[in-house]
């Protein structure tokens, strides 16, 4: 729906056509400035109760750093496992939430996303299945997820974002 109704709003490439660089020498030096200009981009006035939403990839990636920064010193790793230091990313609470792109950032409120039922489209069926000596229970509808306000969003492609690899050399 961003990419369709608000392109601009759907961030694809930085510096390097159809890729946005994430780490040292990059567009963003890390994850922390990636969000907080993505935040910029949305109106002053609607910046209210903003979240950022990044995907698991990029998540674990940086604690990734965090662990191999802080390898010998303990107490430091416990605030990692506790969630101490990753809370936060460009000043907003920072949600991993499932089947959300691993690459991906998305940047607004959660007042501002909606799912919808359609009324009516909920079908169930239950059949025994003795063969395999259980009950098969069958559930499907019509659903959707909806951007209410798209100024109020800003999101960065998944499938355009680059980390350094392991050796630091390229972009993957």
């Amino acid at each position: 729906m961003i990419r369709r109704d608000a392109p601009e709003r759907a961030i694809s490439e930085g510096a390097t056509a159809g890729e946005i660089r994430i780490g040292a020498g990059g567009d963003y030096e890390n994850l922390d400035q990636a969000v907080h200009d993505a935040l910029q981009g949305i109106p002053e006035h609607k910046r209210a109760n903003m979240v950022a939403i990044i995907g698991d990839e990029l998540l674990a990636h940086d604690k990734n750093k965090l662990y191999a920064k802080q390898a010998h010193t303990p107490s430091e790793k416990t605030k990692i496992e506790l969630q101490q230091v990753i809370d936060t990313y460009g000043g907003l609470m920072t949600y991993k939430i499932p089947f959300f792109p691993a690459r991906g950032i998305l940047v607004t409120s959660f007042d501002n996303l909606s799912h919808y039922v359609q009324t009516g489209s909920t079908r169930t069926s239950v059949e025994n299945n003795a063969k395999k000596k259980r009950v098969e229970d069958y559930l499907s509808r019509n659903d959707c997820y909806y951007v209410e306000d798209l100024e109020k969003v800003m999101y960065f492609e998944s499938t355009s974002i680059k980390l350094p690899n392991a050796a630091g050399d390229a972009w993957a």
